[in-house]
C-alpha cells in the first residue's frame, strides 16, 4: 500500500512509451491477480503448515518481487 503511488506514477511514465491503456490495464490486472491469489494461497498454507509458513511465503514473495524488479529496470 506504501508503494502504490510510486508504483502507478512509473506505469504512467511508461504508458507514454507503450501505450497509457495497455500500461494501466495490465498494472490493474497484475494488482487484481495478487489481491485475488494471495488470500488463496496464504489459506491454503495456513490450513497445510500453519502461521509460520503464510509469513515466509509473503516474505518470499517481497524478495522474489524485489529481484525482478531490479532485473527488469536496471540496465547496463
Amino acid at each position: 500500500a506504501i508503494s502504490l503511488s510510486a508504483l502507478t506514477a512509473l506505469a504512467a511514465e511508461e504508458g507514454r512509451d507503450l501505450g497509457a491503456g495497455s500500461t494501466m490495464g495490465m498494472f490493474n490486472t497484475a494488482m487484481s491477480l495478487g489481491q485475488i491469489g494471495g488470500p488463496i494461497i496464504s489459506g491454503v498454507l495456513l490450513d497445510l503448515y500453519g502461521m509460520q509458513s503464510v509469513f515466509n511465503f509473503g516474505g518470499l514473495m517481497g524478495l522474489i518481487g524485489v529481484a525482478l524488479f531490479y532485473l527488469l529496470i536496471y540496465k547496463e
